[in-house]
């Protein structure tokens, strides 16, 4: 039987670089957010993706737990 996928270095996609937001902007979204304004909304002004955006939501424990120190 042959294998079904072949490997192939032409069609090998390259990883994008991981950046580091900083804590700054973090804390800008939280705020944001709490005041009201949509997660997209957010998104869409920082430059980031939506899941970027609601991830951060989700650690909101964590990076204020963080700024406190």
């Amino acid at each position: 039987m042959a294998p079904k996928h072949t490997k192939s270095t032409a069609n090998v996609a390259t990883k994008r670089p991981r950046w580091v937001i900083d804590l700054e902007t973090k804390l800008k979204v939280i705020k944001d957010y709490e005041g009201g304004k949509s997660v997209m909304a957010i998104a869409y002004q920082s430059g980031m993706s939506h899941p970027t955006t609601a991830t951060i939501l989700k650690n909101k424990n964590k990076v204020l737990e963080t700024v406190k120190g």
